[in-house]
């Protein structure tokens, strides 16, 4: 082979790998990955609130629309939902535009009062998971790596992980669901414990031309 061959061959080689690149490149910053974060607690209600916690996203699989009330910064490769229950009322929640590397602060107070007289809703000492969630990486298909409460954890589009604390101060614990977690949660109920459980689903990526404001509330 020529030399001149040779860089030509060279040349060919980059020019695919750019087109490649571009595709690629120009693909994932038209989608998002979406993951729900829900952390339900069995005791976090200081008092009922008079009302619905006011929406803030509503996520339509049907039609790969993404309802929100608010602007979020475009080609964000993640885009968290994170809600925070006690007893199946909506008590918190807040969508997250963010990169990899960057951490969702779980462990911070929350805080709603739900009324005009200004009364606390939120028992916030009563949130027992006190554990950030950091976005280690995202992979090309949509899987997501995380770390959370010491562990890695590798979550490919449609799957989910989850963790359990059952006493203040206690170490969390990984629970997916089955019967000895249906056991636990028996038990804590029976005994009046305090349970809080995060949860994070992996909906994989979906295109920003779906995500909407306004929507179906």
């Amino acid at each position: 082979m020529t030399r001149r061959a040779l860089w030509l061959s060279v040349l060919l080689c980059l020019l695919v790998l750019a087109a490649i690149w571009l595709t690629f490149g120009f693909r994932r910053d038209s989608t998002y990955v979406f993951l729900h974060v829900i952390e339900s607690n069995t005791h976090g209600l200081a008092r009922l609130p008079p009302g619905e916690f006011p929406p803030v996203a509503h996520f339509d699989p049907g039609t790969c629309t993404l309802w929100v009330t608010g602007a979020l910064p475009r080609k964000s490769p993640i885009i968290i939902l994170y809600e925070v229950d006690a007893l199946g009322i909506r008590l918190h929640a807040r969508l997250h535009a963010l990169r990899p590397g960057a951490t969702l602060r779980i462990s911070e107070p929350r805080s709603w009062t739900g009324s005009l007289s200004g009364a606390e809703v939120i028992a916030d000492q009563e949130r027992l998971f006190r554990r950030d969630l950091r976005l280690v990486r995202v992979e090309p298909d949509g899987t997501v790596q995380l770390e959370c409460a010491g562990s890695m954890v590798r979550l490919s589009p449609g799957e989910g992980w989850s963790w359990a604390v059952l006493e203040p101060g206690g170490v969390p614990v990984e629970a997916m669901p089955g019967p000895e977690w249906e056991e636990v949660v028996r038990q804590a109920f029976a005994a009046n414990q305090p349970l809080t459980r995060l949860t994070v689903f992996n909906y994989g990526r979906w295109e920003w031309s779906g995500v909407k404001a306004g929507g179906p509330w």
